[in-house]
């Protein structure tokens, strides 16, 4: 079920029965997205459409205990459950759909199953005396937004949907937590066991039990946190525009930080050894073998592991070297926003991260120039923003890499997957050596679109129709 109503400023909706104002392009739309479709409705609201006329094209339910209306497609009924059996046993004869249009006590009424709602916000405020609740209060949230346009009045047309509509597309997260509440008490709980850890310190390589006793605290440790910080970063990639999963979010980076910095001394400690030591611990205790793998990383990074101090004190900064990202992160999934452009059919549509590509493979080739130019001049407004959290990133991986005595930041980050530098190097002049044979295509391309110049927004567009 959907509402389909026009709003102010405080979201009234009418005075006297009448709308608050008639804006052309609105009733035009109303018509659009109504017809051929099931409308429901209290009977002040049904007496004031054509003075009592039902509108054509469309089925009408009237919510009222007056009696009947001797009106085709007009169906008069008592009560919220009759209501919903006339919805149920018309679309068993044809699939339509439902849209409340009238008046604030039936919206309200039928609230609970209402999904989505397209709404047009005129920008005034007016005396009513009947009003909707404000949505956003309500669990929806503003799925797409057209431009502002103006008449009498400047308005705009919004498409909300309940929160809850996405469950099928989100991730079941019931399975790692029940709920938010419980992830906290872990969260709690886990962090009060960690400071065991410090318990280890000074006595990792006692004896090879010591040190499996260590390894495996730790582990279990970092298991834990590993699983607190699943839920949430997938809490937080559902909505990142939610408060509460950025606090989540922020309140784990800043644990990570403490607790890289309480195992801090596990490297330098076990590292104060020799290779041959350890290998006679796992002889040992061939439990100690589990962590083998764990054990010759570490010694392969050797010479890139500082003092105890040290570590400690690049753990404590680690979130901070990580805020350029983060705050990329939040710019670009949150606080980004792209304008409306039309799409094949002419309709307005909010240009989205995940409806890009689809504009970008449109075979109407002004639809993808306008989306590709309305996605990217998006963020060429944040050019500033967006170029001062690049060199501050490459700053930190610079700073970080020279610390840790490697030559270069791309050095560092190879590293850790063992990919000698040469390799990478190599990989780009493969890639490079390539490129006439990516010219060709390119030009087989522009060749088969039939344009003069080819540009990024024709990359995608499909060059054979859809196939059987």
């Amino acid at each position: 079920m959907k509402w389909i109503f026009s709003v102010d400023d405080n979201w009234h909706i009418g005075l006297n029965d009448c709308l608050l104002v008639r804006i052309e392009a609105d009733l035009e739309r109303f018509k659009e997205i109504t017809m051929g479709q099931i409308m429901l409705m209290g009977r002040r609201t049904y007496m004031s459409l054509r003075d009592g006329e039902p509108l054509p094209g469309r089925i009408h339910i009237v919510l009222s205990k007056n009696g009947e209306i001797d009106k085709p497609g007009v169906y008069v009924v008592c009560s919220k459950e009759e209501a919903l059996e006339k919805i149920a046993e018309l679309q068993m004869e044809e699939e339509r759909e439902v849209f409340v249009i009238g008046g604030g006590q039936v919206a309200r009424l039928f609230l609970e199953e209402t999904t989505e709602a397209y709404i047009t916000h005129v920008m005034a405020s007016f005396m009513a005396d009947t009003s909707l609740p404000d949505l956003e209060e309500e669990g929806f949230y503003l799925f797409s937004k057209s431009p502002v346009y103006e008449d009498e009045f400047k308005y705009y047309f919004g498409h909300y949907k309940r929160k809850e509509s996405l469950m099928d597309r989100t991730w079941d997260l019931e399975k790692i937590y029940k709920s938010d509440e419980e992830y906290l008490e872990e969260f709690e709980a886990l962090m009060d066991r960690a400071e065991k850890l410090k318990s280890y310190e000074g006595r990792l390589l006692e004896s090879p039990a010591s040190l499996l006793e260590g390894l495996r605290f730790r582990e279990e440790i970092f298991r834990r946190f590993t699983k607190l910080a699943v839920y949430v970063h997938l809490k937080h990639d559902s909505d990142t525009r939610e408060s509460k999963y950025q606090n989540y979010s922020s309140q784990i980076q800043g644990s990570s930080a403490k607790l890289g910095a309480m195992s801090a001394f596990y490297d330098t400690e076990i590292l104060a050894a020799d290779w041959e030591l350890i290998e006679k611990y796992m002889v040992e205790n061939e439990d100690l073998r589990h962590y083998h793998q764990y054990l010759d990383r570490m010694f392969r990074n050797k010479d890139h592991i500082l003092s105890k101090k040290e570590e400690e004190l690049l753990a404590s900064f680690s979130e901070a070297l990580s805020a350029p990202s983060t705050i990329f992160g939040y710019l670009d999934n949150a606080d980004m926003t792209f304008p409306s452009v039309k799409n094949e059919d002419g309709e307005e549509t909010e240009l989205t991260q995940g409806n890009f590509i689809i504009f970008m493979e449109s075979d109407d080739r002004e639809v993808r120039k306008a989306a590709y130019e309305a996605f990217y001049s998006s963020y060429k407004n944040h050019k500033n923003t967006l170029a001062s959290t690049l060199y501050n990133h490459v700053k930190a991986s610079t700073i970080e890499a020279k610390l840790r005595g490697f030559s270069s930041a791309r050095e560092a980050q190879l590293h850790g997957t063992t990919i000698p530098v040469e390799v990478y190097d190599s990989l780009i002049e493969s890639v490079h050596g390539a490129l006439p044979a990516m010219a060709k295509y390119l030009d087989l391309r522009k060749k088969y679109l039939e344009v003069d110049q080819l540009h990024f927004y024709d990359i995608y567009a499909p060059l054979v129709g859809e196939l059987d």
